[in-house]
């Protein structure tokens, strides 16, 4: 009797441990629900960028790799943006981690001359990846407001 209440709880135990090591997988649309209701972007009207536009924005961006996305960008002369991608293969990641840091970079030096606020916004921005397939652009004055509402999620 000990013997199987003993391999009862090693199951049960095995069984809760791996529901807890799980990784969460929340919708790319839920994260932006999330985002966009913060304070962080509250003075900022963010435009989303559609599919079409993407690889315009994005230089380099397989969107054939990409499992799904948000992208929104602040209206001319502000360098706030928004981006979420969810890659298909992880693998991929590292390659959109580039690409976002490249525009970041190139964000950055436009507005080095006519908007030097804006270019150290954009230089201070924070490009994250989270459980090997999510990639998240973050440029805002609050980052640390966004990047928290997008921990949440995970």
């Amino acid at each position: 009797m000990k013997k199987i209440i003993c391999t009862a709880m090693c199951i049960v135990s095995a069984l809760t441990f791996c529901a807890c090591t799980e990784a969460k997988n929340p919708e790319i649309s839920d994260i932006a629900a999330s985002v966009n209701a913060t304070s962080a972007y509250a003075m900022v009207d963010l435009i989303e960028i559609t599919e079409d536009k993407m690889d315009i924005y994005f230089t380099g961006l397989d969107m054939s790799k990409v499992e799904s996305f948000y992208a929104a960008k602040a209206q001319d002369g502000y360098t706030d943006h928004f981006v979420a991608i969810k890659v298909s293969d992880g693998e991929y990641a590292s390659e959109v981690v580039t690409i976002l840091e490249d525009y970041k970079a190139n964000l950055a030096e436009t507005y080095a001359d006519y908007a030097p606020i804006e270019a150290e916004r954009a230089e201070t921005g924070t490009v994250i990846t989270i459980n090997d397939d999510y990639v998240f652009m973050i440029i805002s004055e609050d980052t640390a407001t966004v990047t928290s509402a997008v921990e949440t999620h995970f």
